[in-house]
């Protein structure tokens, strides 16, 4: 039989142990949430798109479920473009940017587009893209399709028909 002095030594080699374990399940499950967040790959500060045309919205994630796909203009939400109906694990989405997007509001394009991705089910994980361009078809037509990129002060690439003839700025 066990004396008192073992019984207290093996309750506390056991709670021990147990802290131990427990430690490594919850560091464990940080490490493997922090790795799983959503990445936006496309699109990037400084990408030029047009009204009317498709592109292919891509990211990267360690997240498997229905994934939410929503566009804002100015901070302003413009709705969910592929109503959650597109698995978080493709990686992809193909968006025809519909003719009016930008134009319907009486301008020929904005620099502060952004993508929102949110999974369904679990809406606290997300990923927003950072600021980019969407020019109206009209822009895009007065410039012949031809976009001329240059450098600009706030670091990325703008293209002078659009910053001289859309936005008529100097």
């Amino acid at each position: 039989m066990a004396t008192s002095k073992e019984i207290a030594k093996n309750r506390r080699i056991s709670l021990y142990a147990t802290v131990v374990i427990v430690a490594g399940l919850i560091f464990t499950g940080i490490a493997l949430s922090g790795s799983k967040g959503i990445e936006i790959l496309f699109p990037r500060n400084g990408d030029i798109l047009v009204e009317g045309q498709s592109y292919r919205i891509s990211w990267k994630t360690g997240y498997s479920g229905m994934l939410c796909i929503e566009g804002a203009i100015g901070g302003k939400d413009k709705g969910i473009l592929n109503d959650c109906q597109t698995r978080a694990e493709q990686g992809y989405w193909d968006w025809n940017i519909p003719a009016g997007f930008v134009s319907d509001f009486g301008i020929e394009g904005t620099d502060s587009a952004r993508i929102n991705l949110f999974l369904k089910n679990r809406p606290g994980i997300s990923a927003k893209s950072p600021p980019f361009t969407i020019i109206s078809q009209r822009c895009y037509n007065l410039c012949n399709g031809f976009l001329i990129l240059t450098p600009h002060v706030e670091k990325y690439m703008v293209p002078l028909c659009y910053r001289f003839i859309c936005l008529k700025s100097g």
